[in-house]
């Protein structure tokens, strides 16, 4: 049996939840997989220009911002039909009821102060942040706990279990169903593991966060506009937090155990900044995990190099690393 790419497999997924999710069905295949080529080179690019800014003049002599704004406007143009096309949509007469999804919340949405709805441009630059900061850190999160049952089938096997028994629970002839929302509270270890990746590989593992005002905090003066690095990463690594903090046991998160340390665990940030994605982000994955399990065996390729992180703006493998998906 052959491996596939984790990370590869991983953010396709997530890429095609996340439109399907702001976008319903309005999208093609094609058209979704261009939409993600075009996300991941930009972002590429323009990560680049961050963190080797000494190469920006080498990139200008060569056209490459140049090239990297013409797909951008590709992409802008591309969602904008889209959104143009569901305007139209529901100014017809009310033949249908309009789809559910986050393009139609964005578009019924007024300001309260002025009660307008959001011009063409504001949608355009939401739903771009919807996609992009919507696949990718569950993407992340859910490559490297791939890797993390790869390396734990006992995990994978208590995943099972759980599901298996609240399969059996249905009335005849419904084992086969998609889980239905009101049964995750009973799906506690897919969540659990779901957790504990992101405690040991947290997809935003560093944040950037600038003073607005002068402050003080235990003595140490903190002038307005210093720039503070939550090492996020390390903070979950702490050791006088977490009880061998290098190992993957989900059960830290299992209801009646010790409770957590305020602000120990950050992987949605939190206080008034906390990621407003975070519960769809923990149901979907939780979903992916229970849908993955259920009907595949997941192991780790063979004799693969060493797994090394590669910290960019989010935590992900250096290259990629290969699983095979065994069919149960």
């Amino acid at each position: 049996m052959v491996g596939v790419p984790a990370h590869e497999l991983m953010t396709q997924l997530t890429f095609r939840i996340i439109a399907r999710s702001v976008f319903s069905t309005n999208f093609s295949g094609a058209e979704l997989d261009r939409v993600a080529r075009l996300i991941t080179e930009i972002q590429a690019f323009y990560v680049r220009t961050i963190r080797q800014p000494y190469l920006n003049p080498w990139f200008r002599l060569r056209g490459r911002f140049r090239y990297h704004d013409q797909l951008t406007q590709e992409l802008r143009t591309l969602l904008s039909r889209h959104i143009a096309a569901r305007r139209r949509e529901n100014d017809l007469p009310a033949a249908t009821t309009p789809p559910d999804d986050l393009l139609q919340m964005l578009l019924d949405v007024r300001y309260e102060d002025t009660g307008l709805p959001m011009t063409d441009e504001q949608l355009l630059d939401e739903a771009l942040i919807l996609l992009i900061a919507g696949h990718e850190t569950s993407a992340n999160a859910l490559t490297w706990l791939l890797y993390l049952l790869g390396q734990h089938p006992a995990e994978a096997e208590a995943i099972r279990a759980e599901t298996a028994a609240v399969l059996a629970s249905r009335g005849a002839g419904q084992a086969s169903a998609t889980f239905a929302f009101e049964e995750l509270p009973r799906l506690g270890r897919a969540l659990q593991a779901v957790q504990e990746a992101m405690r040991l590989y947290p997809p935003a593992w560093m944040v950037d966060r600038v003073a607005l005002a002068d402050d003080e905090y235990q003595g140490l003066r903190i002038p307005k506009g210093t720039l503070f690095s939550l090492y996020i990463y390390g903070l979950h690594h702490a050791p006088r937090h977490w009880q061998q903090p290098t190992e993957f046991q989900p059960q830290r998160f299992a209801p009646g155990q010790t409770p957590l340390v305020p602000g120990a665990y950050l992987p949605f940030g939190g206080g008034p900044r906390l990621c407003i994605g975070m519960q769809f982000a923990l149901t979907e994955m939780q979903l992916v995990t229970l849908e993955l399990l259920r009907h595949f065996e997941v192991e780790l390729e063979p004799n693969q190099p060493v797994i090394l992180t590669q910290p960019l703006i989010t935590l992900r493998p250096k290259g990629d690393f290969q699983v095979r998906l065994r069919l149960r």
